[in-house]
């Protein structure tokens, strides 16, 4: 019998200028980066991390509303990618995202899901997936749903 901690289910880190949001679910996590994330947020960033990691959940990354980002995200993330069993998945990444995936090659580490959502639906209940190494699945059902 798998006894997890009690989490909150929604939790948001960050300043004026930059957020870092967790949502946790029972079989799922979501983190939404919104703004500008870079070094300045790394307690928030390591915070947040500790959460996905003690959650121990699949987890897709949302990057839509991002408007600055820095490796101490890509940091976030390989980090993410090598403590979870699951492989993180970013969402709909953005052009300045999916170049710090690549430059770094954590986008290794990682699946991408290109699609973006149908009528507004939360792009994590994707139906087709695309893998950094080309493949393709099927994504999981996501029990989650916006704020």
């Amino acid at each position: 019998m798998n006894h997890l901690p009690p989490l909150r289910t929604d939790e948001t880190f960050g300043d004026e200028t930059g957020t870092i949001r967790v949502v946790l679910a029972t079989d799922h996590a979501r983190l939404v980066l919104s703004g500008e994330v870079d070094a300045r947020l790394n307690a928030d960033l390591a915070r947040a991390t500790q959460q996905l990691v003690t959650h121990g959940r699949p987890v897709d990354v949302e990057t839509s509303g991002l408007t600055f980002v820095d490796s101490a995200v890509i940091a976030l993330v390989a980090h993410l990618a090598n403590r979870l069993a699951a492989r993180v998945r970013f969402v709909a990444p953005t052009a300045q995202v999916r170049f710090l995936l690549e430059v770094t090659q954590v986008d290794q580490l990682v699946d991408i899901v290109d699609v973006p959502a149908p009528h507004g639906a939360p792009a994590a209940e994707q139906l087709d997936a695309t893998r950094s190494d080309g493949g393709t699945e099927r994504a999981p059902e996501s029990p989650l749903t916006p704020a």
